[in-house]
């Protein structure tokens, strides 16, 4: 969201995230380059709605509990450094709890030099590297924003998509590279609420069926029976399809409605065989 509004703003922006991890100090950076940033009197107004899961304005920060209570999960001690595309202000505050903040005197931090938002974070000795390191492959797999991942100085490489569809593809690259004597069959459904994939694969090759809320993994209880074997959703509106205030799954209502939902739109593969050039495609006969 912060980049796109960015990229509106001023177009010639070349948004990216940068994270920073040393194992030895255990501390964490995530900056956002090129991006947004925010001025002080918005960062206090989105302090004042942080966490409110009952905040009933979709337009408000903070929204279904969404803000900085997530990283103090992780971290006893938060430095947050900005530098505001909108109105030019550099900021820098100390956090004392989720909802405590100090404004730092100028001098003592060193001002961003692009817009965008910088977090550094001390994390809690009971998360493992390994975790983290695997959190953030997760979440930048779909965000769209390149992202680089450095850890004790040596890059670590990030996987990342364009869409659901190059996904797919680089998972099954050998269904549509020709070098698998199986076919793929697959639906393509983007609407304004959600983008969905909803596939058959010949033989006995693995399903794949993940879902993501704005690009961000979230869980999800896919049926193991009567289920399209891949299933790749992405939801884009959290305001029709809520996710519970960690935002690690839906509520149990909505994720009922997302399965009756895919399950609406699959297809059967009698109805497509007539489509494949040989049934030897789909068939092991």
């Amino acid at each position: 969201t912060a980049t796109k509004k960015a990229l509106r703003i001023n177009s010639n922006l070349k948004p990216e995230i940068l994270i920073t991890l040393d194992t030895n100090t255990r501390e964490l950076k995530i900056k956002g380059i090129d991006s947004l940033g925010l001025d002080t009197d918005t960062f206090k107004y989105i302090l004042s709605v942080m966490g409110n899961s009952g905040n009933g304005n979709a337009n408000e920060t903070g929204y279904y509990g969404m803000g900085f209570f997530s990283f103090v999960k992780i971290s006893p001690r938060i430095i947050i450094n900005s530098y505001s595309l909108e109105s030019g202000e550099k900021w820098a505050c100390i956090a004392k709890s989720a909802l405590k903040f100090e404004t730092l005197p100028e001098g003592s931090f060193k001002p961003l030099d692009k817009t965008g938002f910088e977090i550094t974070l001390s994390v809690k000795n009971e998360l493992k590297i390994e975790q983290i390191e695997t959190m953030i492959s997760e979440v930048s797999l779909l965000s769209r924003v390149k992202t680089t991942l450095i850890i004790d100085g040596v890059n670590k490489p990030l996987t990342q998509y364009e869409s659901l569809e190059a996904y797919l593809k680089a998972v099954y690259s050998d269904y549509f590279k020709n070098e698998s004597k199986y076919s793929i069959m697959y639906d393509y459904i983007d609407t304004d609420d959600f983008e969905l994939i909803i596939g058959h694969i010949g033989g006995s090759h693995t399903g794949l069926k993940r879902a993501f809320l704005i690009n961000v993994p979230i869980e999800l209880d896919f049926p193991r029976y009567d289920f399209p074997k891949i299933c790749l959703l992405n939801i884009k509106n959290e305001r029709k399809f809520r996710p519970s205030a960690d935002r690690e799954r839906f509520n149990e209502q909505d994720e009922e409605t997302i399965i009756e939902m895919i399950k609406e739109k699959n297809f059967n593969v009698s109805d497509r065989l007539p489509e494949l050039n040989n049934l030897f495609e789909w068939y092991d006969l």
